[in-house]
């Protein structure tokens, strides 16, 4: 089983709210980046998906959202999510937009922790 986690835990100080909202909720054809990720992980895997955030106003709507208090960095971030790992474990930044063939390339990879952003 392969567990997927959209890491949107960051600060966003550098984007500071441009265009009024946190850059992974930025619309592309009216879907925002996060739930383009989610779409696309969902058509190709019968895995987990999670949304991990500090913000209250990021979340997948058709997965589970981990709220986290407060990090200081992304390992931080990486390990707080270690009670839900499974036997492969695919970490995406949230404020990346993927392709089709990246999100296809990402989830045929067979390591035990692998990170792409």
């Amino acid at each position: 089983m392969i567990s997927v986690f959209i890491l949107c835990a960051g600060s966003g100080d550098r984007w500071n709210d441009y265009l009024g909202v946190p850059k992974q909720l930025i619309s592309f054809g009216g879907e925002s980046l996060i739930e383009r990720s989610a779409r696309l992980i969902r058509a190709r895997n019968q895995g987990h998906v999670r949304c991990v955030t500090r913000n209250s106003l990021i979340s997948l709507s058709q997965h589970e959202t981990m709220f986290l208090s407060h990090t200081d960095s992304l390992a931080e971030t990486i390990l707080a999510t270690r009670c839900y790992w499974s036997d492969r474990n695919v970490f995406l930044l949230g404020d990346v937009f993927y392709s089709e063939r990246a999100i296809s390339l990402i989830l045929e990879c067979q390591r035990d922790l692998a990170f792409f952003g």
